[in-house]
């Protein structure tokens, strides 16, 4: 059996990033043997890797026994979604955001920026006769 993916260390343990646990079952130490056995091969974290095989129960868990194991690159799929995102974040970095400069005059606002207050008119008593 064969499956790719990309070449995880999560706890010390290797794994495919659908989360498939790898091992050497022929080792007596068989998921810490693993990690030796694949960067033997050429296989490097965090890339993608072919791995043959087949599963079996390693101290009662599901593990792939590994057989071989290949570096591949990456799917084309994941280099257009990469290319993608390189792109998008690149236009975004280009953009040029405008500065704010003074406040133009609304109509309400018009002429009043200029003009004192005006005081208010006060009105004297006449005194009572």
């Amino acid at each position: 059996m064969i499956r790719t993916g990309v070449f995880t260390l999560i706890n010390g343990e290797s794994r495919l990033s659908d989360g498939t646990l790898l091992a050497v079952c022929s080792d007596p130490s068989p998921l810490a043997a693993a990690r030796p056995f694949l960067l033997g091969r050429g296989c490097q974290p965090n890339h993608w890797i072919e791995v043959s095989g087949a599963v079996g129960p390693i101290g009662g868990v599901t593990a792939f026994c590994l057989a071989d194991a290949r570096p591949i690159p990456a799917p084309t799929s994941e280099l257009v979604a990469a290319s993608a995102l390189t792109a998008s974040r690149t236009q975004k970095s280009e953009r040029k955001v405008a500065k704010k400069g003074p406040r133009k005059p609304t109509k309400t606002t018009k002429g009043k920026q200029d003009k004192p207050k005006k005081k208010a008119k006060t009105t004297r008593r006449k005194p009572a006769r």
